[in-house]
């Protein structure tokens, strides 16, 4: 969900924010 929002790093926290 987060990842749509930090879509900007999705290399950095893609996977991790993924998650939540």
């Amino acid at each position: 969900m987060l990842s749509a929002a930090i879509g900007i790093i999705p290399f950095v926290n893609g996977i991790t924010v993924d998650l939540f």
